[in-house]
């Protein structure tokens, strides 16, 4: 079970960039970035509006393909298959998350994105019972960076699939056979039971021959069983078929584009550094060649590699008739994700915030419901050692985050009682102006001179304290080591523990973990939940 310590703002933490960090303190420039802040949102309201652009004919494709995909789904749980049967209704929307394919699922934020989709869809049906909500996980497939995602950390080392030639959507690579890439992971394993049923969950996921798509979704949905996600798998030539029907025809408008050249160069004037580089193409196109741009050269759309040449109604064409040929950049895929559900929030890390912020203007050209922008929730977790070490140490959790070496300094001198500027420089400067000017009444050439000797005195003073702080270092290594440590354990190597950590970290029974956290979640309170495990 988890207890609750403290809360940090997302800032303290280190997480998120100055447009992140304004929109949290609700501060932004300009409003027409976002829908509106989460907690000032009449969700009923926005709901109503939200159905009113999604037409019956939609959702009963969206509802079949759905049905489809959890036909070939070996993890029965009934509160998806109420979830689905939920959305098929007319007043049903949904609250939305998504994340690449990583290899064993990706690292513990993933469960964090899922934990605030889930709870948010639970808030806002205890809140508003005129209107149905469900959480669904946007399962990014279609994403062609197979090295990208090929990895999970353990044991403070990666353990990596073997990459064959791919040249096609990571959701369609089969795993090969790696029976030495198993024996090595068991060896790394705690003995047990549980941690014996953890290993051998992840490699029946993975078995030879099963794409990585299906693999990631065997252990999410067994991770989270019972909390009504959906799991939607944006490769799905159905869905893709209604969406590109619609997107098709905005290749030949220049509105979207030019609004989204907008809002990004607002963004820049304000002095924020935009998330992504707007380019003029929603769509790849899959060849032999692997995944290229579609780009446009005077009337017709031109492929960037092999250079397979459509006109506009032959580009529709070939859409509507192999859509699997085709896959959105990330400007497109927001795009086909609030066409092809009735969704009113996207749930995200502070990255994914900016970059919807930067699509603001493109969904009102095209008339297209814009999302509720809410921050996934992010939780730094210490163990019961570690909350130990930090009480011992009279430390606070936020002390842990930024640099090591500052945080080494930031000991030492609290051990000293001192100061970031050194406490003798006022006392000196004010001491060798006195004098100076006792001197100066005598012989006014001595003024410059005697502030010279306290400058000098001033330096000395420096250097001795350097070395008085080189001693207390020596005297404090076993502190030092314990504060590394407690450093290594937020920030492994150098990077947040919710970054690199596998759900592995939590142990081996993930499901009963996922279940515990959704007790602690709130995505709406906007911070970062600090909880000893």
């Amino acid at each position: 079970m988890f207890s609750h310590l403290t809360n940090l703002t997302f800032k303290q933490a280190g997480i998120g960039s100055s447009l992140f960090h304004s929109y949290m303190n609700k501060d932004l420039p300009n409003l027409n970035w976002i829908n509106a802040y989460p907690d000032e949102v009449d969700f009923k309201a926005w709901g109503q509006e939200r159905l009113s652009f999604f037409p019956d004919s939609r959702r009963t494709i969206l509802v079949q393909a759905l049905l489809n995909q959890y036909a070939l789904c070996d993890v029965p749980d009934t509160s998806v298959e109420e979830s689905i049967e939920k959305l098929a209704k007319h007043n049903a929307l949904c609250v939305t998350t998504g994340h690449q394919l990583g290899f064993g699922a990706g690292p513990l934020f993933l469960l964090y994105k899922i934990a605030s989709v889930v709870t948010l869809a639970r808030q806002l049906n205890e809140q508003n019972p005129s209107i149905q909500v469900v959480p669904v996980f946007w399962m990014n497939s279609d994403d062609h960076d197979l090295a990208e995602v090929s990895s999970f950390y353990w044991e403070n080392k990666p353990w990596t699939i073997p990459i064959l030639d791919n040249r096609g959507p990571v959701g369609d690579y089969c795993c090969p056979e790696m029976p030495d890439f198993w024996d090595q992971l068991r060896l790394f394993l705690p003995e047990g039971a549980v941690w014996s049923d953890a290993f051998h969950e992840l490699k029946s996921a993975y078995q030879p021959g099963i794409p990585l798509g299906r693999a990631f979704r065997r252990l999410i949905a067994k991770w989270t069983k019972g909390s009504g996600l959906i799991i939607l798998d944006q490769q799905d030539s159905t869905l893709k078929t209604c969406a590109w029907a619609y997107m098709s025809t905005l290749l030949e408008q220049k509105l979207w584009y030019s609004s989204l050249l907008s809002t990004t160069h607002e963004q820049e004037s304000a002095g924020f550094s935009p998330q992504v580089k707007p380019m003029p193409n929603l769509f790849f196109f899959h060849s032999a060649s692997g995944r290229e741009r579609i780009e446009k050269q005077g009337p017709n759309f031109v492929s960037h590699q092999s250079k397979t040449t459509w006109s506009p109604s032959e580009l529709k064409s070939h859409m509507a008739k192999e859509p699997q040929l085709f896959s959105t950049n990330v400007t497109g895929r927001s795009i086909y994700q609030e066409f092809i559900l009735p969704n009113i929030a996207y749930i995200g890390g502070a990255a994914e915030i900016r970059y919807w912020m930067q699509f603001s203007g493109m969904f009102r050209s095209i008339h297209l419901p814009f999302p509720v922008l809410v921050p996934r929730e992010s939780f730094l977790l210490l163990g019961k050692h570690e909350v130990k070490i930090l009480n011992k140490l009279n430390l606070n959790p936020m002390d842990l985050f930024g640099k090591k070496e500052k945080i080494f300094q930031k000991w030492i001198r609290s051990k000293v009682d001192a100061h970031e500027n050194d406490p003798w420089n006022e006392v000196l400067n004010s001491e060798g102006l006195k004098w100076a000017q006792i001197f100066a009444a005598d012989d006014p050439s001595l003024f410059k001179a005697v502030l010279a000797k306290y400058k000098v005195l001033n330096n000395e003073m420096k250097a001795l304290n350097s070395k008085r702080l080189r001693s207390l270092k020596k005297r404090e290594q076993e502190s030092l080591l314990k504060i590394e440590q407690l450093f290594d354990w937020v920030q492994p190597r150098g990077i947040l523990q919710e970054r690199i950590q596998h759900p592995w970290f939590l142990g081996p029974q993930v499901e009963q973990r996922f279940q515990d956290l959704l007790s602690h979640s709130n995505p709406l309170q906007n911070q970062v939940v600090v909880l000893e495990f």
